[in-house]
């Protein structure tokens, strides 16, 4: 499989909405929020669950994708999610806007200052309190988004998360026991995503085998 050819009307970049919808049977009218959504479209795991009347969230930093995410149906936020909130440089990559993030990163990237918001102050202002599909793509500060967050009060059904297992601090196994071996089994993983599924029991009946 390569990245970006699933057919419509998935959008992934791996495949991973089209996965849930083939092993999982899909709430309806569920509740999603994408972290580091970038575009909205190319790569997105939220994009397709809009699209069957889902609500929710999309939160991106990158000034350059603001025009594309507001032709989305969701709520927007254009900022950085980070458990500091307040002002902190952010690298925006000049070849591939994907790959920019928090933090100074070096030769190819223009740093601007942008601001940073817990999600749960975001959860909060946008009403939202359970929360049926959480996916995380932010080059690296994962764990600080999870940190940024009730994961109890909210307790995301399903959790996409990008991770690295060449990097100890963004592997499958730190990011797995980060969020919980009891409260989040591993379903499945592609070349950049694990996804999980929360084992308490609303999870599990939201979120059925197929």
């Amino acid at each position: 499989m390569l990245p970006y050819t699933q057919p419509a009307p998935y959008s992934s970049q791996w495949g991973e909405d089209r996965w849930l919808t083939e092993r999982l049977v899909t709430p309806r009218r569920g509740v999603f929020v994408d972290v580091g959504a970038g575009d909205g479209v190319r790569g997105s795991n939220s994009l397709f669950f809009e699209d069957q009347g889902w609500s929710g969230l999309c939160v991106d930093p990158d000034p350059r994708n603001r025009e594309a995410l507001a032709r989305r149906r969701c709520r927007l936020q254009m900022c950085a999610v980070a458990s500091g909130t307040g002002p902190q440089p952010f690298s925006m990559y000049d070849v591939k806007p994907s790959w920019s993030g928090l933090g100074e990163r070096g030769v190819g990237y223009t740093v601007v200052s942008i601001v940073c918001r817990t999600l749960e102050d975001l959860l909060t202002e946008a009403g939202i309190e359970r929360i049926d599909l959480l996916t995380i793509d932010v080059e690296g500060t994962e764990l600080d988004v999870w940190a940024s967050f009730d994961p109890e009060r909210h307790r995301p059904g399903i959790v996409i998360v990008e991770y690295d297992d060449s990097s100890p601090g963004r592997s499958t196994a730190h990011l797995h026991r980060a969020f919980g071996f009891d409260q989040y089994e591993l379903l499945h993983r592609t070349p950049s995503n694990l996804i999980l599924r929360g084992t308490d029991a609303v999870s599990r009946q939201r979120w059925p085998d197929a």
